[in-house]
Order: C-alpha cells, then structure tokens, then sequence
C-alpha cells in the first residue's frame, strides 16, 4: 500500500486517480505513525515551497524510516522540491534535506 501524504497542497485526487488507472493501493494516512507499514511514499504538492512547513518533525521522521527501510519516496511538483534542503522561494522552510541543493 502506497501513503500518500496530505499536507494541505497537493492535488491528492489527481494522483489518486492516477494510482487506481495502474491499479495501486493507496491511502493518505492521517498521522505519522500511519506511514510506518507503507510499501511506499508520495509527497504531492501544488503551490509554494512553504506551504511543505507543515510537514513537522514527526512527518519528516516516518518519512524518512520508510526511506531508510529501502521503500521509494516519490516528490511531485512542489513535494520534489521538498526533497532538497531548502528553498529561495521561503528560506524560512527546511526542506528534507534527501537531495543536495
């Protein structure tokens, strides 16, 4: 089963539909803790780099066992800008740090 991750900026219908069309198994966990038996991660996102500032510490850190547990994260649009450390458009927001930059 897939966690795709609702932030408040993603288009999570379009990527919903888009996962039923391949016939993937997709929830949205509700809480962190949730992403733990999660065969893989999707972080969408339409919109500004700081609109990922709710992403806190305990999404960042399930995330990131799941990435550590070999599982793939996949980032779209503004959820792949959120794989890098930073960004210019609101360097006030960490990003995940995954990728240089």
């Amino acid at each position: 089963m897939i966690a795709l991750v609702d932030y408040g900026a993603g288009n999570l219908t379009s990527v919903r539909k888009a996962l039923a069309a391949v016939g993937a198994e997709v929830f949205t966990p509700a809480a962190p803790a949730e992403v733990a038996g999660a065969a893989a991660v999707i972080v969408p996102g339409v919109g500004h780099f700081g609109s990922t500032r709710s992403l806190d510490q305990a999404w960042r850190h399930a995330i990131l066992e799941r990435l550590d547990a070999g599982r793939p994260l996949l980032g779209i649009c503004v959820g792949l800008q959120w794989l890098f450390a930073g960004s210019t458009e609101a360097p006030e927001v960490s990003g995940f740090g995954v990728c240089q930059g």
